[in-house]
């Protein structure tokens, strides 16, 4: 499609070559080659400006890009250039039952439950287990020696490495939770991305992992998740790190390697580094650099937390001294 084309369609403002020919779109941190991205708010401006996209869609003008459309609601239009390029297969990115032996496997040496439903074109490579229950879609990649339980549901194209267990209940690949406001009621963008989890990673039971809006979200080798976890839309989470229960991310965020989380603590669309622990219960609202120990809410250095906590007691305690005085 043709950025001027697309300009038209969703009522944007034109900044650039009007022919400038859109081969798909990409989140930033994709590759863009030949493709549009979305500059949704100011933070993004400079990531947009390293870009390697043709064109952009963004919700203001800005300087250090060629092509661009300016749109008063950068979310709508993000759902609207979803619907106008891809409407045609929208739905193969809902899982689809099929009769299980549809499904290729390179091996006989699988096991798969009869209940079990397996969408068209999805492989299990060898020595891998599908227990009772377990619906998985299209187009996905399922390595060697993985173990899926009971109930476990697995949207289309995703792709899942070597030694991977998910636990009962588990589901990978739904909806992430995105919507723009218009016209005074919310609108669904849909979200055409997938989920790619590395080797030797565990999946709690009942934890839910969103597809990508665009691009992936993506789970490192090695990583280990608790039970109960919430992982938005292209969240990346890195190697060998570790995630206890009810800990839930916003869409965007990023996890370096060897992090420790601890249950129920919650991470914005923020930067957390390597080496990093989250005691529980944190609200990590901030980048966190690499080898830092956070606690509190909003999370801050646990030292520091440690002391606060200190100071407040002692302030309860002698308030409590005085009215204890008072009384008598």
């Amino acid at each position: 499609m043709l950025l001027g084309q697309l300009a038209q369609n969703i009522d944007g403002t034109l900044i650039g070559d009007s022919d400038c020919k859109i081969d798909g779109i990409a989140a930033l941190q994709d590759d863009c080659k030949n493709k549009l991205s979305f500059v949704l708010e100011k933070k993004y401006i400079a990531e947009a400006a390293n870009s390697a996209a043709l064109a952009f869609i963004t919700f203001q003008k800005i300087d250090t890009i060629k092509n661009q459309i300016v749109v008063k609601n950068p979310r709508k239009a993000l759902a609207q250039v979803i619907n106008l390029i891809y409407k045609p297969n929208l739905k193969s990115f809902t899982a689809q039952a099929v009769n299980r032996k549809n499904f290729f496997t390179p091996t006989n040496t699988i096991i798969v439950d009869s209940s079990a439903s397996i969408g068209e074109n999805t492989t299990i490579e060898e020595h891998s287990e599908i227990m009772a229950n377990v619906s998985i879609g299209a187009n996905c990649k399922i390595g060697k020696n993985c173990i899926v339980y009971p109930g476990v549901i697995i949207y289309d194209n995703t792709e899942i490495g070597d030694n991977v267990i998910l636990q009962a209940g588990a589901k990978v690949g739904v909806d992430g939770f995105g919507y723009y406001f218009d016209n005074n009621k919310f609108h669904k963008i849909p979200h055409i991305g997938k989920v790619v989890i590395g080797n030797d990673v565990e999946i709690g039971a009942n934890t839910c992992i969103d597809r990508g809006c665009l691009g992936a979200t993506s789970i490192g080798n090695g990583t280990k998740i608790d039970n109960l976890t919430h992982i938005a839309h292209n969240t990346k989470i890195g190697e060998h790190t570790a995630i206890t229960g009810l800990v839930a991310f916003m869409g965007g965020a990023s996890v370096g390697n060897n992090v420790h989380i601890g249950g129920q603590a919650g991470i914005a669309n923020v930067n957390v580094g390597n080496n990093v622990v989250i005691a529980a219960k944190s609200g990590v609202t901030k980048d966190i650099k690499d080898n830092s120990f956070v606690s509190g809410f909003p999370a801050w250095d646990h030292q520091k937390e440690l002391r606060k906590e200190s100071f407040i007691r002692r302030l309860f305690l002698k308030d409590k001294k005085i009215d204890k005085g008072r009384r008598i």
